[in-house]
């Protein structure tokens, strides 16, 4: 019972986290699917950094639940970028959806790697 506490308070705060964040983006002149992207390269970037420092030094089960299952799931979504990218197809905006879902999975992927790559270096 604890570890469904453990997600659900991680997975509220990377909720709120993100929403914060996106207001923030946006509030700066940038459209939702900026901060969608920004959001979910962010949060690859940590979850490679994490997921490496946790297989080399922590034994935490709660920094699992907590904060990369909990926190970093609910921080960065694949449905998030499916709905925006379906979005501007619709609209017609094609080569800008095309460039969303691309940029999203091809930053996504080089932000978990540099994460990890960072993780091995400090341990």
């Amino acid at each position: 019972m604890i570890v469904l506490v453990q997600v659900g308070l991680g997975g509220a705060l990377g909720a709120i986290s993100r929403y914060l964040l996106s207001i923030y983006i946006e509030s700066i002149g940038y459209n939702n699917q900026i901060s969608i992207f920004v959001v979910n390269i962010i949060g690859a970037l940590v979850a490679g950094f994490c997921i490496t420092t946790l297989e080399l030094n922590i034994e935490s089960k709660f920094f699992q639940t907590f904060f990369i299952i909990g926190f970093l799931a609910s921080f960065t979504t694949f449905s998030t970028i499916a709905v925006a990218t379906d979005q501007l197809f619709l609209r017609g905006q094609y080569l800008f959806g095309l460039i969303n879902i691309t940029g999203n999975i091809v930053f996504g992927l080089a932000a978990g790697l540099v994460g990890i790559m960072i993780g091995k270096v400090i341990n």
